[in-house]
């Protein structure tokens, strides 16, 4: 099974080069990296490929942008140009446990043409460096459910981060797709980008059309907050707005969307607030484009 790592990134070169190096023992002849530089001002897609030549066991494929088009678009660029039968979005300062491939390769062959395996993760503080959440999702086993809904809307015990298993997905390295699946609904989806979480609109589509996902239990990465990137609009604003808008649409259960909506809050770092009430007063931009 030809199996593709999907990097957007933007002006992450230092990070980016980390990620690279972090998962370069873990890759085989079945595995390549796809890389989108979104018009990076860092030299980003040099040092792309002056690593490809560093490292010519590895297949790398570098897809730059020469303007920053936007995280949306970036994402899609990346699906577009990978070759696996299955895809992992992986965010390009988020750090992969040693054998995530193995596992996450091994769990994909024990069940053939899942649309999506959402994987469970850690947190680890870029100020401190440290794990701040050994597991984001709470659940103690694998999850294997009949339906989209149950899969989306299955309740997360505590201390899990969100409360249902489906808002998971906005986290980007938590998901594994089946490029077919995804690029029979990214057409689709056009009408939601801009909200810097295109993934979010596609894989949801995938998963009412084509069933539900596996959620593997042990996490497979460390996922890294406080790392400077604000986001270009209210994400979670959009997502509340926009997101449980399109389950609607797509035919999820709508008793459960409307206790989603009810309860849903915003869930932003210290670090997002701050930067929020001091930029007009830095003169520094709360709005970054994004990867």
């Amino acid at each position: 099974m030809r199996f593709s790592i999907c990097i957007p990134t933007y002006d992450r070169r230092g990070q980016l080069l980390a990620t690279l190096e972090h998962i370069r023992p873990q890759l085989d002849e079945a595995c390549e990296i796809v890389v989108a530089d979104n018009g990076s001002g860092d030299g980003t897609a040099d040092a792309v490929r002056s690593w490809q030549q560093r490292h010519r066991e590895v297949s790398v494929r570098l897809v730059a942008r020469q303007s920053n088009a936007g995280f949306d678009h970036n994402l899609i660029d990346v699906v577009a140009a990978a070759t696996g039968e299955y895809c992992w979005l992986l965010g390009d300062d988020d750090l992969p446990y040693p054998h995530a491939i193995r596992e996450i390769r091994s769990a994909l062959e024990r069940h053939p043409g899942l649309p999506l395996l959402l994987l469970n993760y850690q947190r680890r503080d870029e100020i401190s460096g440290r794990i701040d959440r050994p597991m984001m999702v709470s659940l103690p086993r694998d999850f294997s459910p009949a339906t989209a809904n149950e899969f989306f809307f299955h309740p997360c015990p505590k201390p899990s981060y969100f409360k249902l298993l489906g808002t998971n997905i906005i986290t980007l390295s938590t998901n594994v797709i089946r490029r077919a699946d995804w690029l029979a609904e990214v057409s689709a989806a056009a009408p939601w980008i801009g909200h810097s979480m295109i993934h979010v609109f596609v894989i949801t589509a995938m998963l009412a059309a084509r069933g539900p996902g596996l959620f593997l239990a042990a996490p497979q990465l460390a996922y890294t907050c406080n790392n400077a990137r604000p986001w270009p609009n209210d994400v979670w604003h959009d997502y509340r707005t926009g997101a449980y808008g399109h389950l609607r649409d797509l035919g999820y259960d709508k008793a459960r969307i409307a206790a989603a909506e009810a309860e849903s809050i915003t869930h932003r770092t210290w670090r997002d607030v701050v930067r929020s009430v001091l930029g007009p007063w830095t003169g520094r931009s709360t709005s970054k484009a994004e990867a």
